[in-house]
């Protein structure tokens, strides 16, 4: 039993230094495959039951619920993808195999597009491509940048060839339409720039949120009702901040780094099998 609590207790240390009052890189990364995890049980579950043709044999006030708890699974879901974003420019900076980290976000992008697919679209949908891509594309324009910073060139012209890079990549990821589009691809890069200005990093999911709100409902609304249309959807990003900002960037578990791979493409499977699940018995 001592054993045992001892190993708790090491593995609770390794996630949060109650000396230093930080956060491992650890702990960052098993907040975001949780919080992922939930905002997909919303997205894939009861978005699922509220929005297609099994919600006609749901009574209206089990419906009602269902709305309810999911809007709250999606405000938790929002803690992600700035702390996958975060962890990706970590992993940049310190990998020792650019190709290898590439390959492995090219990989999982192709192997997760049919889970995803009939996750969240029913079937295989070409329209949207998972989330990995968006990651990959942010990636390889981090790798572009620093290889363009390396080049012997006048600084105007490396200045214009970095912003040509960058206005590439966020095409192809807005026609590509991957998952949060050119705006996952705008916090990477954002993430990546302030990188040694630790406060602004921080406040930059917020401010790349916010310009994709505006950009994005610039057509239907006014800029006061942008802003708080992203207030009331997006307010849960100051946890990654917070998280980001104590962040002591170590990391412990050094075994399973494929887990946190392949997590992405399994639950998407199995969140598939459970609304075939759920077909069979309200049907």
């Amino acid at each position: 039993m001592e054993l045992t609590s001892e190993a708790n207790q090491s593995v609770l240390k390794n996630l949060w230094n109650k000396d230093t009052h930080t956060f491992s890189s650890d702990m960052l990364k098993l907040t975001a495959i949780i919080t992922m995890m939930i905002d997909h049980i919303g997205a894939g579950i009861l978005e699922y039951l509220l929005y297609t043709d099994i919600s006609a044999s749901i009574p209206y006030n089990t419906l009602l619920i269902i709305y309810y708890i999911n809007m709250v699974l999606r405000l938790i879901g929002r803690i992600a993808f700035p702390i996958f974003c975060f962890l990706l420019v970590q992993g940049f900076l310190h990998t020792r195999s650019r190709i290898k980290y590439a390959r492995n976000f090219l990989i999982f992008a192709l192997i997760s597009e049919l889970p995803f697919d009939f996750c969240f679209f029913g079937g295989i949908d070409w329209s949207h491509q998972n989330v990995f891509l968006t990651l990959c594309i942010g990636l390889l324009t981090l790798w572009a940048l620093e290889v363009i910073q390396n080049k012997e060139m006048h600084i105007a012209l490396k200045t214009m060839v970095s912003l040509l890079a960058i206005a590439i990549s966020l095409t192809v990821a807005a026609f590509l339409k991957t998952d949060y589009t050119w705006t996952g691809v705008l916090l990477i890069l954002g993430l990546y720039f302030f990188r040694e200005k630790l406060a602004l990093q921080c406040s930059i999911p917020f401010i790349v949120f916010l310009i994709s709100s505006i950009i994005s409902n610039l057509a239907y609304v006014t800029l006061q009702e942008s802003v708080l249309l992203c207030l009331s959807s997006k307010w849960t990003l100051f946890i990654p901040a917070l998280m980001i900002y104590h962040c002591n960037g170590k990391r412990y578990m050094q075994k399973g780094k494929y887990f946190f791979y392949a997590f992405y493409p399994v639950h998407l499977a199995v969140l598939y099998v459970i609304q075939i699940i759920l077909t069979n018995i309200l049907q």
